[in-house]
Parts: structure tokens; sequence; C-alpha cells
């Protein structure tokens, strides 16, 4: 399980993209069909999987150590995101 580092600038965009901290929280820690990629725009780790809510979620986060991570921003996923390879 990973500890979530959060401060106001990346709760800020979250919610600017209609998300919580609470749905970040679901995909990155309790999400059954979450694949971690390499996002292709920042190159930082990038969790993608689908929530209760039935919504696919992207969250590219910065790796703070082997326990922390601060999630950047939130955003819509497309299918072919989580299906690709990479």
């Amino acid at each position: 399980m990973w500890l979530l580092m959060w401060d106001l600038e990346h709760i800020r965009k979250i919610d600017e993209h209609g998300f919580t901290q609470d749905e970040v929280d679901e995909l990155i820690n309790r999400c059954p069909t979450v694949v971690w990629k390499t996002s292709r725009r920042s190159g930082r780790p990038l969790a993608i999987g689908w929530i209760s809510t039935g919504v696919l979620l992207g969250v590219p986060v910065d790796v703070i150590d082997d326990d922390h991570l601060r999630p950047v921003t939130a955003f819509d996923a497309e299918e072919d995101e989580h299906d690709d390879e990479n």
C-alpha cells in the first residue's frame, strides 16, 4: 500500500478535473484493475484503472520514496491507454 503525500496545488488540480482524493486513493491502493505505465506526456509513473464510480481514471504520480507517492493530477483515461502494453 502506498502512502499518498498531498499538497494544495495538486489537490486543486485533481479537483479541477472533477475527482476527489478518495477516488485517487481508491485507484492507487484498492483498485483491482490498476495498471502502471509511464506517462507519454510527462515521463512520470501513471496509474490507470476503473474505479467504483465506473470511471476509467488516470493519475500520474511523483515517487517520493519506496513508500510514498505524490499524485500530480487526475483525468478521464481512454480505454486504449489502460489496455496498451505501455
